[in-house]
């Protein structure tokens, strides 16, 4: 039963994303051909767009990672954000954070890809306050801050 499930579970997924790749080529082919190349793992795939900027959005889970990929009216790549816990953080950006905030729990991590530049939004919680910090390039600074009550 295990191999039928999986098997079952394996044509679900490809077919979900045969018919994302199906909508993206009917919205702009470029961005159909870029998101079938660069995410061609991607799984319980929902597309939606805002209509004044036009851009589409095509929000999916990769390797059990929760995704954001956006692109522009022309079918162009513009960002990626990536929303993880902890365990999926990279190993150099948790113990900078660690090593700043080790009495803090972290508690979420949004990773945003955008003009070729990657940033990690770390979200930690403390006994007496919560902290919203930024790493870029190796630098770290909060951005928010705010005091349990």
């Amino acid at each position: 039963h295990a191999t039928l499930e999986a098997f079952t579970e394996k044509v679900k997924s490809e077919s979900n994303f045969s018919a994302a790749a199906e909508k993206l080529s009917s919205i702009n082919k470029r961005m159909s051909r870029d998101f079938t190349r660069s995410y061609k793992d991607a799984q319980e795939i929902k597309i939606s767009s805002n209509g004044e900027e036009k851009i589409t959005f095509i929000s999916c889970f990769i390797d059990g990672i929760r995704n954001r990929i956006a692109y522009d009216k022309k079918g162009n790549w513009h960002s990626t954000l990536r929303f993880y816990d902890e365990d999926a953080m990279p190993k150099d950006v948790r113990h900078l954070v660690k090593s700043n905030y080790y009495d803090y729990a972290i508690n979420g991590v949004t990773e945003v890809k955008f003009n070729n530049k990657l940033a990690y939004v770390i979200s930690l919680e403390g006994k007496t306050d919560w902290k919203k910090v930024k790493v870029v390039d190796g630098e770290m600074e909060v951005m928010e801050a705010f005091k349990k009550l």
